[in-house]
């Protein structure tokens, strides 16, 4: 079963390095090495772990999760930089338009006031 940590992301397996526990498994935080306060903890079961035999596919290692946001983090810097290109583009179509109105309205007053 997922665990959710306190940040609402998905928790992930580690293996533990202490004397008291080696190699035990527990969920923590994906954020817990990148000073999130989050701090979520839990010892992954034995009949828990059982059930991940076989779904090893799923289950992924640190260095796949830092991959995946590397990659997460490119998409989402590229697409900050596309969207601020467009805003920019329909900022500059804002001011010209609003340009062209003045003009058209100055036009126009100076062609009845000369009436």
């Amino acid at each position: 079963m997922d665990q959710v940590c306190f940040c609402g992301l998905k928790t992930v397996i580690k293996k533990s390095g202490t004397i008291e526990n080696p190699d035990r498994l527990f969920n923590a935080c994906p954020r817990c090495r990148k000073g999130s306060h989050c701090n979520h903890f839990r010892w992954v079961e034995d009949d828990e772990y059982k059930g991940l035999d076989g779904a090893k596919g799923d289950v992924k290692t640190d260095a796949e999760i830092e991959s995946d946001v590397v990659v997460l983090n490119h998409n989402l810097s590229w697409r900050m930089m596309s969207l601020e290109a467009e805003v920019k583009a329909l900022r500059m179509q804002l001011y010209f338009g609003l340009i062209v109105v003045i003009v058209v309205v100055m036009i126009m007053f100076m062609f009845f006031s000369a009436k």
